[in-house]
């Protein structure tokens, strides 16, 4: 199974969607993308915090991804 969540600004325009692909007990965001733009406003972090939600909500347990940060365009953060 397959889902598109999105994020709107405060003009209700699209900021940015994921992608998520539900194997069995897992899901799995295959692609994250908020517009440049809209960068640094929060809107990726909203749009993670969404899929957790969106696996919680059917009771999927593990959530999986990758990140490249092989472009330079990733700030990575440890919290």
């Amino acid at each position: 199974m397959k889902a598109r969540l999105e994020v709107y600004n405060d003009r209700d325009e699209l900021a940015g969607y994921v992608l998520l692909e539900v194997h069995r007990d897992e899901l799995h965001v295959s692609w994250i993308n908020v517009h440049p733009s809209e960068r640094g406003r929060g809107f990726g972090t909203r749009l993670m915090w969404m899929a957790v939600d969106y696996a919680k909500r059917r009771g999927i347990g593990v959530v999986t991804g990758f990140i490249d940060t092989s472009s330079g365009d990733v700030k990575a953060r440890i919290r």
